[in-house]
């Protein structure tokens, strides 16, 4: 049986491709009158990308080039040059989908290469942070304290134990001397304010949320921790506050740079998008 020729395998590989995006992409949507659509901006970026030449000069690209041309040459003993130079006759580096995303992502980087070249000064990162001081704030923080009980010492008994002790401690009884209530815990009773991440981090995840969830002023639990049982006093809740910028610099400056990058890439969009 006669193999079939480089352009009807190209084909074929074409389709798994496009098969392959449009499964992992879902449902279209209604399509679009043909009159009436505009080049996506993808379709802009690889256009800008192939302009540069970046499909000639990328090693990444000419090796994944390469390679396909490889499946599909009948001549095992032609060279990269040659199969790549064919690759790019039969437009491969616009309908490989690894080809495309790598092409734009060239592309992307240049502009965020760009929009790094002046350093941000002091007071742009400032107002930076009191433009968005949610996404630097600490987290929120409970200060609590807790009654522990062993389930190693206790056994059988722990449950019961536990809801007798919350039950005085509702009633008032045994407040001031509440840590020696339980059994010796060796993170201590009253930690330092703590957020979510770091009670779970020491306690497990459940214990985090449930204490998270717990009321302020009033014992409850009893609540578990890979430990045993805990009977739990949420005494404060520290609201979450904006650091000082020298405490968090870096990650302004990282931020900055990166909606800079980006509006350097919507600029390019719409620079491309007024040559059509």
């Amino acid at each position: 049986m006669k193999r079939p020729g480089p352009a009807v395998r190209f084909l074929a590989l074409g389709g798994c491709l496009f098969a392959l995006d449009a499964a992992r992409s879902g449902p279209s949507e209604a399509p679009v009158p043909a009159a009436a659509a505009l080049e996506s901006d993808e379709e802009l970026l690889l256009r800008r990308a192939r302009e540069l030449g970046f499909h000639e000069t990328d090693s990444l690209v000419q090796r994944r080039l390469v390679r396909n041309m490889r499946f599909l040459a009948e001549d095992p003993a032609r060279s990269d040059r040659e199969l790549l130079r064919d690759a790019l006759a039969l437009g491969m580096d616009r309908s490989d989908l690894v080809v495309r995303r790598r092409l734009i992502q060239k592309l992307e980087l240049k502009a965020e290469a760009a929009a790094r070249t002046v350093e941000p000064s002091e007071a742009e990162l400032a107002a930076f942070l009191a433009a968005h001081p949610e996404r630097f704030a600490d987290s929120e923080r409970v200060r609590l304290r807790h009654v522990f009980l062993s389930r190693d010492r206790r056994g059988g008994r722990l449950e019961a134990d536990a809801r007798r002790l919350l039950s005085r401690l509702q009633r008032g009884e045994g407040e001031r001397e509440s840590a020696s209530l339980g059994d010796p815990f060796l993170l201590g009773n009253a930690p330092a304010p703590r957020t979510r991440r770091e009670l779970a981090r020491e306690f497990g995840a459940d214990f985090a949320e449930a204490v998270f969830a717990a009321p302020t002023g009033a014992w409850a639990g009893p609540v578990a921790s890979s430990y045993g049982l805990h009977l739990v006093l949420v005494e404060e809740r520290v609201a979450p506050r904006t650091p000082a910028l020298a405490a968090v610099r870096g990650a302004v400056r990282e931020a900055l740079l990166a909606e800079r990058g980006e509006a350097r890439k919507q600029e390019q969009i719409a620079w491309l998008r007024s040559r059509e």
